[in-house]
């Protein structure tokens, strides 16, 4: 599924910004890969309390739900 017209919109906006082009990664990381681990956002989430309780993949299939029962529609 492509992206909606609002994420590319914000991701248009994000490659504006000051320094972002100092590298080719969406989410750049200081550490020897150079991007963003991809644990990074669960240890986040434990860091704000919801250790053992949610995942990212829930967050993300909660808004969806959210959104689709909202008849939220990608114009």
């Amino acid at each position: 599924m492509p992206l909606a017209p609002q994420a590319v919109a914000v991701l248009r906006e994000l490659c504006a910004l000051p320094g972002s082009d100092a590298s080719p990664f969406l989410f750049p990381s200081p550490s020897r890969e150079g991007y963003m681990s991809n644990n990074t956002m669960l240890y986040a989430l434990y860091r704000i309390g919801y250790h053992g309780r949610a995942t990212v993949h829930g967050f993300r299939s909660t808004v969806s739900t959210a959104l689709n029962d909202w008849d939220f529609a990608q114009t």
